[in-house]
């Protein structure tokens, strides 16, 4: 009991720190997560992504930036025309308008090539780190998807098979101790069977929870249940 206290109230710790409040700040307690329906389609999940994960956002933007400044970089072998025009007013005299026409021609072709394969190569750099981020986050995807998979099925052999095991033995080691064909010690064993079973069922419906929490930060978005995604 004394080490589940500790346990507990570094949980609360932690919990209060992700919500950015003090450590000390009182907590609701612990409700069951609801029912997980989320539907294991890989592909809709990776186009969400493709939209909400931030990595690929930033990665994107760096590209389109690269892009630009490549295109800038060209426009530098091309010569600059300039074309002014002046109006002096003269408190004696006529007034007087001039109009100038400037032309500067790209002299320095080499610098201009060395930064134009500077630019090609940040460009590539960029479409390298778009393709990793996509990659990345298939990878997340893919195997938040297992996992969460495993945790739904997990609660699903403990709510249907197990927990209907447990529960139909002790009734039976309960009616045979109230005839005397099962001793107390073995009404005990099925007591302690059933609630491990129903203690395991918890642990499993919060490794389930987390396990989706972490398929929502893969994808960088609430994750749709199986009827939104219909």
């Amino acid at each position: 009991m004394l080490e589940l206290q500790q346990q507990e109230s570094t949980l609360k710790a932690k919990l209060n720190l992700l919500m950015n409040q003090p450590t000390d700040s009182p907590l609701g307690l612990a409700v069951t997560a609801p029912a997980a329906d989320t539907n294991s389609d890989t592909t809709k999940l990776l186009s969400i992504a493709e939209k909400g994960r931030p990595e690929i956002e930033g990665a994107r933007q760096d590209l389109a930036r690269s892009r630009y400044e490549r295109n800038l970089m060209k426009k530098e072998f091309f010569p600059d025309y300039r074309l002014g025009v002046e109006y002096r007013n003269f408190e004696t005299g006529d007034n007087m308008v001039m109009f100038t026409v400037g032309l500067d021609l790209p002299i320095w072709l080499s610098k201009n090539r060395a930064a134009l394969r500077e630019a090609d190569k940040k460009l590539e750099s960029s479409q390298a780190t778009l393709e990793a981020a996509r990659q990345q986050t298939s990878f997340d995807v893919h195997d938040a998807s297992y996992k969460v998979l495993t945790a739904q099925r997990t609660v699903e052999l403990y709510t249907t098979a197990l927990i209907p095991q447990a529960e139909a033995r002790f009734s039976a080691s309960e009616a045979g101790y109230h005839t005397g064909k099962v001793g107390f010690l073995e009404l005990l064993e099925s007591e302690r069977f059933l609630l491990n079973a129903r203690v395991m069922a918890v642990v499993a419906e919060g490794n389930l929870g987390m396990q989706m929490a972490r398929l929502e930060r893969a994808v960088g978005a609430t994750v749709p249940r199986m009827k939104e995604m219909k």
